[in-house]
Order: structure tokens, then sequence, then C-alpha cells
């Protein structure tokens, strides 16, 4: 059957029943409870690795698991609209395949704070990727502010020294000083950034609540994620080309949790 028609608890329900017999009670109880949004699919307590992995395999699994999901990142979101917060979120009364799911807040510049995308595949393909959650968290700190002053400052002078090593009848084709008028700007804005601003406090309030209420609900913690670590790059030094780390803010951090057949990224920004 093609899987991109709405999902509701009902047909969920109905579709389980067919299964009665196929899988052990406990797995049963399990998908039911996840139905009923008792808990996140995510979290690890309620069923083994292995019996997730077995699971990932059926169809009924990954209908259920982007149910719970996304009805679940719903009611946060519910809840933080009925107590006054400035949030929306595009989340429909029933959840269908090929969307994105996704919750903001809305306070001066809009800000994300989750997002949730599904595998989505043509009707004839099969997949039993779940998709990716995003989560988002601003954060202030004063170590990683002065680390990027020190990456930008070297970053000036490194462009400074390309520009006056290229042959002079070709500097107006360069885009080297629009570069560094750039790298300049960001410096100088660094420099005077002393303590984040009536809006920024209220985005590292917000986006640190919503994180930590997802996280809590997917039973986990920091130390559960990875780092993404640099894209290689290749450069041309002198005659042959070198593989480099490519250079990052330090303003910036991915980190991610990988499942058999589901990623959480978690992207921190520091201010």
């Amino acid at each position: 059957m093609c899987r991109n028609e709405m999902m509701t608890r009902k047909k969920l329900m109905e579709e389980l029943k067919a299964y009665n017999g196929i899988l052990s009670d406990f797995i049963m109880k399990y998908l039911t409870s996840l139905i009923n949004l008792e808990f996140s699919a995510i979290r690890g307590e309620n069923i083994t690795e292995a019996q997730r992995k077995i699971l990932s395999g059926i169809d009924i699994y990954k209908d259920i698991a982007i149910y719970n999901i996304c009805a679940r990142a719903n009611k946060i979101f519910y809840r933080q609209r009925e107590s006054g917060n400035f949030v929306s979120s595009n989340f429909p009364n029933e959840v269908s395949y090929g969307i994105k799911l996704s919750g903001n807040y809305k306070f001066g510049p809009t800000t994300n704070l989750f997002w949730y995308k599904n595998a989505e595949t043509p009707c004839e393909y099969k997949t039993v990727q779940i998709g990716k959650i995003y989560l988002f968290q601003t954060i202030w700190s004063e170590e990683k502010r002065i680390l990027e002053m020190d990456r930008i400052s070297k970053k000036i002078i490194e462009l400074h020294k390309e520009y006056e090593a290229c042959d002079r009848q070709y500097r107006k084709k360069y885009i080297i000083p629009s570069s560094i008028k750039k790298y300049e700007s960001i410096l100088s804005e660094l420099t005077n950034r002393h303590q984040p601003s009536e809006t920024q406090e209220k985005i590292m309030e917000i986006t640190s609540r919503i994180h930590n209420l997802f996280m809590d609900d997917y039973g986990l913690s920091e130390n559960d994620f990875e780092e993404i670590h640099p894209e290689i790059e290749c450069r041309l030094i002198g005659d042959e080309f070198m593989q480099e780390y490519k250079q990052t803010s330090e303003m910036e951090k991915v980190l991610v949790k990988k499942y058999p057949n589901l990623v959480i990224e978690r992207n921190v920004t520091y201010l």
C-alpha cells in the first residue's frame, strides 16, 4: 500500500490488529503504547536495540514510530503555546509522509526550535528509515567568542597575504577585498559583544527550554551525542592539491546520535 496517505491513531490501531498472532504479545503491547503516546519511540529503556533493529524491517513499526515522534512533538509545542510562549508549528492534526514538521520561536527574528523530516520516498519503493530530527540550542559562551575572534583574525591575515601575493593585473578579478571587509565586520561585532541583548536572552531561554524538553522526552543526555568533524577539502598549495580540514566557525557545533533507522542532530549556536 502507498504510504503517502494520512496516518491517524485510528488507522494505525486498525492496521496493527492484522499483526495479532504474528508479533509477540510484548511487541504488540509496545507498539500499542507508542500509538497511545505513552512514551517516545526513541526511548531505549522500553525495547532493546536488537528488537528495534528487527522491528525496523516492518512497515507498521515505521508508521507508528513516525506518528509517535510527530504527535508527541505536537503536544510539546501545544503546551508551550498554552503557557503563553511565542512559538508556532506547522503540525497538522494528522501525520503524513512527505512533510516537514517544524517549530519556531517568533519573537524578533524567527528562531528554529525543532525540525523533523521523514524519509521521503516514492510509493513504489520501501525504506526502513524513519527520518531525521533536528534540535536547536543557543548558548552564551565567552570562551567560544574569543576562539572565534582568534580564528577570524588569522583568516584576515591570511587573506591579506593571499591578495598581496597575486599578480596586480588580476587583482580586480579577486573578491578578496570584499571578503576581508566581511571578516573585519564580524570581528568588530564580536569584539564589542560583551553581554547578550534582551532578544538574545529570550532566544537562549526558549531554545534551551524546548531543547531540554525534547532531550528529556527522548531519554537522552549530551553525552549520547558525537560531534561531527569538519569536512575535508582539497586546496591547491604550490603545485599540489593538499587535503586539509575545512575551517568552520567556533560559534556553531553540530552533534549527532545515530540509530539503525533514525538520526537526531543537535545544532548548537554560541553567542
